[in-house]
């Protein structure tokens, strides 16, 4: 897979993201920093997965959909994600896109609500990348162990 899933900026955002995925709205209407860093992990994880997914339509099937959103939906028709994942990674996708072109203020509770139900499908999404790699580009356990991938997401990735 490409340099995304074992990215340590990718690992350290889903770190910061697990650490503040039940924070306090007020916490994120006091600091405009830790209000700046979960609107960076949520854009970096959701842009990961974007290019993860584009790697794996390109390999598949040697085509790549114009459109961020499409990437999910194709990946959905070659049978990677069910309906409800497709739809998640849909809406990561347009809230990644509201963060980065918004110039106004964040909405506190949709921000609070992103974080609390949405990196369960970054993981989801993980998940699934590991096992790809495993079936369709022969990749053992020992390589994604040494390319950088943490042992727990290995582990996880087989059920």
């Amino acid at each position: 897979m490409g340099p995304s899933i074992k990215n340590k900026e990718f690992n350290a955002a889903i770190a910061y993201w697990k650490k503040h995925q039940y924070c306090n709205p007020s916490s994120l209407i006091n600091s405009v920093e830790m209000r700046f860093s979960c609107k960076f992990a949520i854009i970096l994880c959701t842009e990961a997965c974007i290019q993860m997914g584009k790697e794996i339509m390109q390999l598949v099937n040697g085509s790549e959909s114009l459109s961020q959103v499409g990437i999910f939906y194709d990946l959905h028709t070659a049978g990677f994600l069910d309906d409800k994942e497709t739809k998640r990674m849909a809406h990561l996708v347009h809230y990644r896109n509201r963060l980065v072109h918004e110039c106004m203020e964040t909405d506190i509770d949709e921000l609070v609500s992103v974080l609390a139900q949405e990196i369960n499908m970054i993981l989801i999404f993980q998940r699934k990348v590991l096992k790809w790699e495993r079936n369709y580009r022969k990749k053992t356990i020992i390589t994604q162990l040494t390319e950088g991938v943490k042992i727990k997401t290995v582990f996880q990735s087989f059920f």
